[in-house]
C-alpha cells in the first residue's frame, strides 16, 4: 500500500482529475517528469496507474481505452525505460549469452568469480552476496535467508528479510568454499577475512568478455523469464525472485508463503539454462578479455 502512494504522489497532475477525465495526454504530462529522471520508478508508476484505470473500468468508474498502457500507446511517447536503464550503467547482455559468461566464470580462479557465480545464479544484488554470511544458510532446506539489514528495496522502509531458494548449481558452489570465517566469499586481497568491494564482481564479469554489470544479469534473468515459454513462468514469481515487492500487505503476506515452491522452480530453470550440470572434460577454455598493462614510472 505504501509504493502505491508513493507512486501516486509522483505524478500530482493527476491529483485533481476524476478517473473518467484522464486522458493519455494527462498521464504522458504527469510521467515525463520523472520518466528519465527515475525511469525504474516512473515505470512502476506508470504500470499500477494502468492496473488502477483496468479496475476503474472493471467497476464501471470509467470507460475507453486504458490511458496509462504501453502497447500501442505510450511506447510510441516515451522512451525504453530499459535503455534509459542501461544508460545509467545498469548494462546488461541478453539472455542468450549468460552460458557463456558462465562458462568465463568457471574458468576464473578466485573467489570473486565463485562469488560472481552464486549470485547469477540466484538473482541477488551485488552487497546481498557479498555479505553473505555462512549463518544465513539452510542446507538441509537449501535455502538462504538475507536479512533485512541487507536488503535493498525500493519503496520500503523497513524491509523484510528475503529467502532464497538455492538451485543444484548455487548448492554445489557454495559447498566447495572452504568455511574459515563467518563470510562465505571472503577477499582474495583483504589480509583479514573481510567481504568484497563491488568492482571486484564488476571486473570478474569484465573477464568474460560479455558485457554487463551484476544488476544488468538480474535484468538478464527477467527477460529470460518472460521469454520463457517452456514453464511460462507468472510476473509474480520472477519479481519475487529479484525480491521485488509486489501487491499490497495481504498479496506479500500469500504470496511469501505460497510461492517459495515456484521461486525454486524457476531459479533451478535458470541456474540449468546458464550453468547446465553437464560432463566439461573436453571443453575448451573461452577467450578471455585481455588486461591491459600499465606502465609505471
Amino acid at each position: 500500500m505504501k509504493q502505491w502512494q508513493r507512486s501516486i504522489r509522483d505524478v500530482p497532475g493527476l491529483h485533481d482529475k476524476k478517473l473518467q477525465e484522464i486522458t493519455t495526454e494527462h498521464v504522458l504530462e504527469a510521467l515525463k517528469a520523472i520518466w528519465t529522471v527515475k525511469p525504474v520508478t516512473a515505470s512502476r508508476t506508470r504500470q499500477r496507474i494502468e492496473r488502477l484505470m483496468d479496475a476503474a473500468k472493471a467497476l464501471r468508474l470509467r470507460t475507453g481505452e486504458n490511458p496509462a498502457a504501453w502497447r500501442g500507446n505510450l511506447k510510441h511517447l516515451l522512451p525504453s525505460p530499459r535503455k534509459l536503464n542501461r544508460k545509467k550503467g545498469h548494462r546488461s547482455a541478453p539472455y542468450t549469452k549468460m552460458p557463456g559468461m558462465m562458462t568465463g566464470l568457471r574458468y576464473d580462479l578466485g573467489n570473486a568469480a565463485r562469488c560472481t557465480e552464486v549470485g547469477i545464479l540466484s538473482v541477488a544484488r551485488s552487497q546481498e552476496i557479498r555479505l553473505m554470511e555462512w549463518t544465513e544458510l539452510d542446507f538441509e532446506a537449501r535455502t538462504w535467508m538475507v536479512p533485512a539489514e541487507k536488503m535493498k528495496i525500493k519503496g520500503e522502509l523497513e524491509p523484510k528479510p528475503h529467502l532464497v531458494p538455492l538451485s543444484d548449481q548455487a548448492i554445489d558452489i557454495i559447498q566447495s568454499m572452504p568455511r574459515t570465517d563467518k563470510y562465505v566469499f571472503p577477499s582474495d586481497h583483504a589480509e583479514e577475512h573481510q567481504p568484497f568491494r563491488a568492482n571486484a564482481l564488476v571486473g570478474a564479469i569484465e573477464r568474460t568478455a560479455v558485457k554487463s554489470t551484476m544488476h544488468g544479469c538480474r535484468t538478464s534473468f527477467r527477460n529470460w523469464g518472460a521469454d520463457n515459454k517452456e514453464h511460462n513462468f507468472r510476473r509474480e514469481v520472477l519479481e519475487f525472485c529479484l525480491s521485488h515487492r509486489v501487491g499490497d500487505e495481504a498479496e506479500l503476506s500469500y504470496w511469501d508463503s505460497e510461492m517459495i515452491k515456484r521461486r525454486r522452480e524457476a531459479l533451478q530453470a535458470w541456474a540449468d539454462f546458464i550453468k547446465p550440470r553437464k560432463n566439461t572434460s573436453g571443453e575448451q577454455p573461452p577467450e578471455r578479455k585481455r588486461q591491459r598493462l600499465k606502465l609505471v614510472a
